[in-house]
């Protein structure tokens, strides 16, 4: 198993290195590239901590006469390791990362939260969980990955980008 350290420095990005490898300050760009990297070797501890330990919500107007409506994005929840069926068949298979790009979206902006968006091939294995009914198809893909900051630490949006409902900011 691979250990990872995360060392918080107050104001500033988190400090995060694999054992062994040099320790740097990694922009948000670099950890969303770190974590999808730690998802597709399969080190699923390392991935969950470049998740952001807190949840984020805010409001949305639904226009003249309607009442506001919020939206938000729910933290990581509590480590627990993949077991039988999930680590023989991950639901993310594979990950191979063509471009990560900012995107710039008023409503997540005014709210503090940064959208990026990632292109590249992704390979998917529902064996473990045939009820998801193959939510995403095998194929290069645009997956769309919000970040945002939990007492001065930023972190990724958890796993419901690629398992649930496919993420607030959705796939193309």
């Amino acid at each position: 198993m691979v250990a990872v350290i995360l060392v918080m420095v107050s104001g500033a990005l988190p400090i995060v290195a694999h054992v062994g490898e040099p320790t740097v300050t990694l922009t948000q760009k670099q950890m969303l590239a770190r974590y999808l990297a730690d998802l597709d070797a399969h080190r699923y501890y390392a991935a969950w901590l470049l998740e952001a330990p807190c949840g984020v919500s805010f409001t949305v107007s639904n226009g003249t006469g309607a009442p506001v409506g919020s939206a938000g994005y729910q933290g990581r929840g509590r480590w627990v390791p993949p077991r039988g069926a999930l680590i023989r068949h991950p639901i993310l298979a594979s990950v191979h990362v063509k471009r990560i790009w900012r995107l710039h979206i008023g409503i997540l902006e005014r709210n503090h939260i940064r959208a990026y968006a990632v292109a590249g091939w992704f390979q998917f294995d529902y064996t473990a969980v045939p009820w998801a009914n193959e939510k995403h198809k095998n194929g290069f893909h645009v997956a769309r990955i919000a970040m945002w900051q939990c007492a001065g630490r930023w972190g990724g949006e958890s796993p419901e980008w690629y398992i649930g409902s496919g993420g607030e900011l959705n796939w193309s």
